[in-house]
């Protein structure tokens, strides 16, 4: 059996700072908009260009399921995710800091080989877009726009 899908997929990114007590600036990073993710999650390649040493990190409790299998993701302590927000449409945007105890992130594999950083994303999963209760497609300006 075989399901053919078209590869013209529509999704929603946004542009954010991810900080961690062990990192002297903040790192810019782009989070794929992931209504699937129940957690937030550093892939594997940010892990390996923001240099993270993943290794004595503790693993997750519980595994998480991707489309490539079954994981266990690491828990990185205290993370900060600042996200630009606007109070309304004529206001500049601001960053609001999301604040996690445990951040979950996903080491890359031995010999791993990342994409080149500019198509680098990582997910911003439900726990952080629950936060938001009306969403709005602009397809004029193809935004997807979110409120509280």
């Amino acid at each position: 059996m075989r399901l053919e899908a078209d590869l013209n997929v529509f999704h929603a990114t946004v542009d954010a700072l991810f900080t961690h007590p062990g990192i002297l600036a903040p790192f810019g990073l782009t989070l794929l908009l992931d209504t699937g993710a129940t957690r937030s999650c550093l892939l594997r390649d940010h892990v390996h260009y923001f240099g993270i040493p993943y290794q004595s990190l503790p693993k997750d409790r519980e595994p998480t399921q991707t489309a490539a299998g079954e994981v266990t993701p690491r828990l990185l302590p205290k993370v900060d995710i600042f996200l630009p927000i606007k109070d309304s449409e004529a206001e500049p945007a601001r960053l609001r800091k999301f604040h996690f105890e445990e951040f979950q992130i996903l080491p890359p594999p031995r010999g791993h080989n990342p994409e080149p950083r500019h198509r680098v994303v990582s997910v911003l999963g439900m726990d952080v877009l629950r936060r938001f209760t009306k969403w709005d497609w602009d397809w004029n300006s193809r935004k997807l726009i979110l409120d509280e």
